[in-house]
């Protein structure tokens, strides 16, 4: 009999509900994802499709598909690694797709699928993949990196990539709600603020204001003092606060 599992959009819907659940625990704004620009997103576009085809189109060569999926998967999370948690997307999609490169296609764990209730144990002799899987063999590289984790809840087989990228997904979308806009001194602002001490120089197309204040010690000797930086970037908004590191 042919068996095609599911792709993984159960997991992905759950951890995309965890990641706003904790970003909103810890403060966070969902307009604050919305608005984030993250950097060749059409490879991101190009992976997504080809998962897709994958595992529902039913494309002749299911393999080359998703390796060329999974590559623009990696190549996307590790140019974006400075979004907290890409860089464990990036561990996870490198995770899939060695065994892929070395074998055509995802192997499969037999005993997994019995045990996530995808199959009976009587007809595992008869299951063929549909997709970029096929059952693991003695042949197979690396098959502990294919799908061998059972997740019954879900009636998924997964690989431990899987996990880790679901992982990522949940720190990526929470760190992102916390993203806060820095707030920006208006250029008119500036000469009131250099009579009380502020020195300003120009960076670039912006300017940058910056005032140093000695901090005595009470306890340490006069000639020892802390230095304590404060940089306020010059923008349109009418804030004028200094923004701390």
């Amino acid at each position: 009999m042919t068996f095609a599992p599911i792709a993984p959009l159960a997991p992905i819907g759950l951890a995309l509900i965890l990641g706003f659940t904790i970003g909103d625990y810890r403060c966070g704004r969902v307009r604050a994802v919305a608005g984030t620009r993250l950097r060749l997103s059409g490879l991101f576009v190009i992976a997504v499709a080809c998962n897709l085809a994958v595992d529902f189109a039913g494309i002749a060569e299911p393999g080359i598909v998703a390796l060329m999926g999974l590559s623009a998967g990696l190549v996307f999370s590790l140019r974006n690694f400075h979004v907290t948690g890409m860089i464990v997307i990036a561990i996870g999609i490198a995770m899939n797709l060695l065994p892929v490169a070395l074998n055509g296609s995802t192997p499969v764990r037999t005993q997994a699928l019995i045990d996530a209730g995808m199959v009976d144990a009587a007809d595992i002799d008869r299951v063929l993949l549909d997709g970029a899987r096929e059952l693991t063999a003695d042949a197979t590289i690396l098959p502990w990196l294919g799908d061998t984790v059972p997740v019954a809840v879900f009636n998924q087989v997964m690989s431990f990539g899987d996990l880790i990228m679901l992982a990522g997904l949940i720190s990526v979308i929470n760190n992102l709600m916390l993203q806060r806009r820095p707030r920006r001194v208006p250029p008119s602002a500036i000469s009131s603020l250099e009579a009380f001490g502020w020195r300003e120089f120009p960076v670039g197309d912006g300017t940058m204001v910056e005032i140093v204040r000695d901090l005595r010690s009470l306890h340490d000797s006069p000639v020892d003092s802390t230095y304590q930086r404060e940089v306020v970037l010059s923008g349109s908004s009418s804030n004028a606060n200094p923004v701390h590191d």
